[in-house]
């Protein structure tokens, strides 16, 4: 947990390495910049993905669906714009998604309407 610190810049590139990683969780900092594809390489991680209340920005990454036990995604009020990635409906395990205070366009994709517990 990495939560409620100043940590600042973007996020490194090495964190994308630790394929056993659970849990990752870095809300209220100061990261900015796209979420790298990377993440797409965390597979294991199913607890958390708390994103939120840092300076993110551009598009979330298709490879998110990649996170397929992924049971909460919280990426709240950052700077992300573009539209939600279809994908995301990969997430079967999902049960917490929250995507609310960005700048997304464009429709809620049907996927993510067959996630059947969110």
């Amino acid at each position: 947990m990495l939560g409620g610190n100043l940590l600042a810049g973007s996020l490194p590139v090495d964190l994308y390495q630790l394929q056993n990683l659970s849990s990752l969780d870095i809300y209220q900092n100061r990261f900015s910049g796209s979420i790298p594809p990377g993440v797409g390489k965390l597979g294991k991680l199913k607890r958390l993905l708390l994103l939120s209340d840092n300076y993110f920005t551009r598009e979330i990454p298709p490879e998110i669906g990649n996170l397929t036990q992924l049971v909460a995604f919280n990426i709240s009020s950052n700077c992300l714009s573009g539209e939600i990635p279809r994908d995301l409906g990969n997430c079967m395990g999902l049960q917490r998604l929250d995507l609310s205070r960005n700048q997304f366009t464009g429709s809620v994709p049907e996927e993510i309407g067959k996630l059947m517990n969110v």
